[in-house]
């Protein structure tokens, strides 16, 4: 979450992304080498200063920050940043937006469809996600997992 926050990323997209990605298997390594939380290329691990992507800290800040680069690149359009994410942005570039990859497309729908919460099982029940800044009454409120269902409420989710 505070990686999320320092990147201005929503945490629950993050923690979709990783379920995605490894499965929040912090040693996961994928067919084309990709490696840790966030599934980090070993090329793109060492331009964002990630000297260990089997380290959970270190590779969710590297992550966050690619992540936050590619929703810059796409002008804020999540579902292409997705697809840079998983298949680079000269793909999304050369074919004008997400590529004709199977593996890109099916990541691009599973990463939304768990943001959006049309399956999120996978989210782990500690998947809790302070809202960045108070709200206009000037009291916090959190974004939780209860009983299978995301609910907004504004009493902290260690007091029920």
């Amino acid at each position: 979450d505070r990686h999320a926050v320092r990147q201005r990323l929503d945490p629950l997209l993050v923690w979709a992304l990783i379920e995605v990605e490894s499965g929040y298997d912090a040693r996961a390594v994928s067919h084309k080498g990709a490696m840790g939380l966030m599934q980090l290329m070993p090329l793109t691990a060492a331009e964002l200063a990630v000297g260990d992507p089997f380290d959970p800290d270190a590779n969710v800040r590297g992550g966050t920050d690619y992540l936050r680069r590619m929703l810059d690149s796409f002008d804020g359009h999540l579902p292409l940043a997705l697809a840079g994410y998983n298949a680079g942005p000269e793909a999304v570039r050369r074919y004008g937006g997400i590529p004709p990859y199977r593996e890109t497309r099916d990541y691009v729908r599973r990463v939304m469809r768990l943001y959006r919460g049309a399956d999120y099982a996978g989210l782990p029940p500690t998947a809790v996600a302070p809202a960045p800044a108070p709200s206009p009454e000037g009291r916090r409120t959190y974004l939780v997992r209860r009983d299978g269902r995301l609910v907004m409420t504004t009493t902290p989710p260690d007091r029920r």
